[in-house]
């Protein structure tokens, strides 16, 4: 640990396979500093260990560096950067340079029992598991191992801190009517105008299972309307926003909502292209159209607290509390 003339910080500095490594601590307490430094030294020395190539190598970190590396190019990025980070964070620094083949049933539950002790819940310890067993399964793929060791078994139920919120039927129905209300009162919110897009986005999103991302990428050339006898419906075909690209399989109601919203549209537009955004594609850039259309303007909690005429002066007052909940919430 070291002070310059030209920092206020302190600094660590140390010697390892004949090179210095150095960095500022960011910190003025001493104290503060060495723990830095503790750690610093602590990371220097695993970093020396994971950048190892050599393939011949049957340590269980160049094997699950190797298998990382392997997986990278066909990996949606953020399932790779998980499970590097699961690799990075735990794994390696527990078994370390073992041999591969050498990992037992009473290492893993070992390893278990420290993730649990550090308060990891129980679907972030299944998360562990997978990787480790990835990394194992690709071990034997290359004749590094001739099985996999018997894991350890995880029991209890994976816990939620919070549980997702959900509409009622009712509640969706009072969406959509208050839509159309909206609609026909041009009830402008935060600057924008309620459409009757904003009905047909609703509908399609509860008939077609979309997440809220895919309003972002959605074209028109992503709709296939396929046919079978007498039914209908629609198959997504876009570009990943989450998991995966697999295509998604529509109710049938989603095709008639479709219609609708293409009728609405031609009545301002002679034509609509196959490269034109499914819902308000007068928004090149989709994050302003997630922020200006899609973001929550008032909460439940706030119709609790206010009068109706408080958020709106056009809500007609025909309309039950309930209903106005529901449609301002969305």
């Amino acid at each position: 640990m070291y002070l310059t003339p030209s920092s206020k910080y302190y600094w660590v500095r140390l010697f390892f396979q004949g090179k210095y490594f150095t960095k500022s601590t960011k910190s003025t307490n001493l104290v503060e500093s060495k723990k830095f430094g503790i750690k610093f030294y602590e990371q220097v020395l695993m970093n020396s260990v994971i950048t190892k190539t050599s393939d011949s190598n049957k340590s269980f970190t160049v094997v699950g560096r190797n298998y990382l590396d392997s997986i990278k190019p066909t990996s949606v990025p953020t399932v790779y950067r998980n499970d590097e980070s699961r690799f990075k964070n735990e794994l390696s620094p527990f078994f370390n340079e073992q041999d591969i083949s050498t990992i037992t049933n009473s290492q893993i539950s070992r390893l278990l029992n420290k993730l649990t002790e550090k308060d990891r819940s129980l679907s972030t310890l299944k998360h562990y598991m997978v990787v480790l067993r990835k990394i194992l399964k690709y071990g034997i793929s290359n004749d590094l191992i001739d099985k996999l060791p018997v894991f350890p078994k995880l029991n209890g139920k994976t816990r939620t801190t919070q549980k997702r919120d959900y509409l009622t039927d009712e509640e969706y129905d009072s969406i959509v009517r208050m839509s159309e209300v909206c609609s026909d009162e041009k009830l402008v919110v935060r600057g924008v105008e309620i459409t009757l897009e904003m009905k047909y986005l609703i509908q399609f999103m509860v008939n077609s299972f979309i997440r809220p991302s895919d309003l972002r990428v959605i074209k028109h050339k992503h709709v296939t309307i396929k046919k079978e006898v007498k039914d209908e419906w629609i198959v997504l075909s876009h570009p990943a926003t989450k998991t995966n690209s697999n295509e998604v399989q529509c109710m049938i109601a989603s095709v008639g909502i479709y219609k609708q919203l293409c009728e609405l549209r031609l009545k301002t537009q002679k034509t609509i292209s196959p490269d034109e955004f499914l819902f308000f594609p007068q928004y090149k850039n989709r994050d302003t159209m997630m922020t200006a259309r899609c973001r929550p303007a008032v909460t439940r909690s706030d119709i609790n607290e206010r009068s109706i005429s408080e958020i709106h002066p056009k809500i007609p007052k025909i309309i039950r509390p309930d209903d106005v909940d529901v449609s301002i919430l969305c």
